[in-house]
């Protein structure tokens, strides 16, 4: 991860900044950095697309695709926020000239930043649809493009044959060539084609079980199946009108002969709580190539897991896959699982029989509702070995996770040590902090409504 954020930090940044100290020599300082600015956020945006490609090279660089999304989140909104600083500052070097297509570069500059307003606004405020969003999100690529050619026509003090400008020019090619392979593999899923670069495979439905708000169902290939780690994620589609979304779930068995497929969902969203209603068994499934590096080093040493809730998905895989290895008394695995009460504790009874036949993997229940609660005193008791050694991963909510964090930083645990995957491929604003925002306001200016506030279970 360190080698692909220097990487991104020379590229957007250090690279054009020497380009500009060279070419605009003499120049007005002011319009200089205004040109350096919308150089540094044509460089973040073709690095969005790139990041969007899920190409291979691209996942082992930033440890993950759920990492290069977070990137790929953080880069658009940065780019955007350096857009506004060059439309702030005055770029105009009136000893350069106004070529012929001046004017219609920066009427194209304008265009292109007020269309990136509005389209990342749709992107950080989450209580817009996804349905919405997802559409909205694919003409972001339009205004980049248009973006790249308010760069390419305006007036600049170097020519784009030259070093700095075949710099910037093939970068932005790149970005734009990530941008419609992002768009042209996304017809092709949605006229059913296959896409040998995504891996795609079609699997059938061949078992479905519903547990309260939970919905577990294994799929098996038509021909071929995908290769895949226990611990990792594939996208998936279903051929039903109401399945056709391609959302990111959690692979919860391990890799078999017959290479069958196994999820394990919970409703949490609109697409999630469609699934149990619409899923019938003989229904076709398009799962694309395997993700993630959840359970990568598996085994290799002591480790502690903590599953909160539906993320035990990951970890029923990579305790089958731990019961594959060699049984040695050396090195064990402690699976800490919180849930509120035994009944939602799904595959429960599965980690039950691992944890019986496999002497190096021990599972705790934690359960909430018998003020069983997860504590850093419960898992240095359980465990048995020096914490400080040890390797951590989690799945669960962000909350626990910094609690988790903080636990461990206190022992002296190395960050590099702490794994987790962040699955919320769109965040941004959603409604509780907006309701949360205007009620504190509420608060302030009528104390009374203080008692009712603390009652809210947001």
């Amino acid at each position: 991860m360190f080698i692909a954020i220097t990487i991104l930090i020379v590229s957007c940044l250090i690279i054009p900044a020497l380009g500009v100290i060279q070419s605009y020599i003499g120049l007005p300082m002011e319009a200089a950095f205004s040109h350096y600015l919308g150089l540094v956020a044509l460089l973040g945006m073709s690095y969005c697309y790139i990041l969007a490609t899920r190409f291979k090279l691209v996942e082992t660089l930033f440890c993950g695709l759920d990492k290069s999304y977070v990137l790929h989140k953080w880069l658009g909104l940065g780019s955007l926020a350096v857009i506004f600083l060059h439309d702030q500052i005055d770029a105009e070097i009136k000893s350069l000239g106004s070529p012929s297509m001046g004017e219609l570069a920066e009427d194209l500059g304008g265009l292109g930043f007020d269309g990136l307003q509005i389209l990342l606004l749709i992107t950080v405020i989450t209580l817009i649809p996804y349905a919405l969003w997802k559409f909205t999100h694919k003409f972001i690529g339009v205004l980049f493009i248009i973006s790249v050619l308010h760069f390419a026509w305006m007036p600049k003090p170097f020519d784009l044959t030259s070093p700095l400008g075949l710099y910037i020019l093939s970068i932005c090619g790149l970005g734009i060539l990530s941008y419609f392979y992002t768009l042209t593999s996304g017809f092709a899923r949605a006229s059913k084609k296959q896409n040998p670069l995504k891996g795609t495979r079609a699997y059938k439905v061949i078992n479905k079980e519903v547990t309260g708000d939970i919905i577990s169902f294994e799929i098996a290939p038509i021909q071929k199946s995908i290769r895949h780690q226990a611990g990792q994620f594939s996208f998936i589609s279903f051929d039903h009108p109401k399945l056709k979304e391609i959302h990111p779930f959690t692979i919860s068995k391990a890799p078999t002969q017959e290479g069958n497929l196994r999820f394990s969902i919970k409703a949490l969203g609109d697409y999630t709580k469609e699934l149990p209603k619409h899923l019938e068994i003989g229904m076709t499934a398009n799962v694309s190539k395997a993700y993630g590096h959840f359970g990568k080093k598996l085994g290799k040493r002591d480790e502690i897991w903590v599953a909160a809730g539906i993320g035990i998905t990951p970890f029923v895989a990579m305790a089958q896959a731990l019961s594959k290895q060699k049984d040695t008394e050396d090195k064990s695995t402690h699976l800490f699982y919180c849930v509120q009460n035994k009944e939602q504790a799904v595959h429960l009874e599965e980690l039950e029989k691992i944890a019986a036949k496999c002497s190096r993997f021990h599972l705790h229940l934690c359960e909430s509702s018998q003020g069983k609660r997860i504590s850093l005193e419960q898992i240095k008791e359980a465990i048995g070995f020096d914490i400080k050694k040890a390797s951590i991963s989690f799945c669960g909510p962000t909350k626990l996770r910094k609690t988790l964090q903080t636990w461990f930083k206190s022992e002296s645990v190395p960050s590099r040590r702490f794994h987790y995957e962040v699955f919320e491929i769109r965040s941004g604003i959603g409604i509780n902090p907006i309701v949360k925002w205007v009620l504190k306001l509420l608060v302030m200016r009528f104390p009374k409504i203080k008692q009712a506030w603390t009652k809210l279970p947001f």
